[in-house]
């Protein structure tokens, strides 16, 4: 559908400050594909794809760097001697993923994942017995 010729007439009338809808008319196509062709044909980006682009970048680097504060939350609380499984928990609740976690540990992702949801369910028990090394017996088999 598109050639040279009709390109060329396409930034000729718009160049000649023609309306898309006027250079639709005269090479005979509609006016989203008048603009369509003009911005491939110029290479430029609407504003709004850029602004997306910018601000899925924004949000990557944020997400990035509170992961990375979880891991080393993390070192400090392991370091503290904080039991293993409440400091899984806590990563995981500051943003940390079990994949980052199970790099720090020298561990898999899915072990993480089946640690944290261990300390999970140990968390319910305890909550519902007097003492939490009541709750631990009663999940070890």
């Amino acid at each position: 559908m598109w050639d040279r010729e009709r390109d060329a007439a396409l930034v000729e009338l718009h160049s000649q400050g023609l309306s898309f809808a006027e250079i639709g008319r005269r090479i005979d196509v509609t006016r989203n594909a008048a603009i369509s062709r003009f911005h491939w044909i110029r290479g430029t980006k609407f504003r709004s794809e850029q602004e997306r682009k910018v601000e899925r970048e924004r949000r990557l680097k944020l997400l990035r760097e509170k992961q990375q504060q979880a891991v080393q939350e993390l070192r400090r609380d392991l370091a503290t001697d904080m039991l293993r499984r409440d400091a899984i928990l806590k990563a995981l609740e500051s943003g940390a993923t079990c994949k980052l976690i199970g790099l720090e540990l020298n561990l898999s992702g899915a072990r993480v994942h089946q640690l944290a949801a261990r300390a999970k369910k140990i968390a319910e028990i305890s909550r519902d017995r007097s003492s939490p090394m009541e709750a631990e017996r009663g999940l070890i088999p």
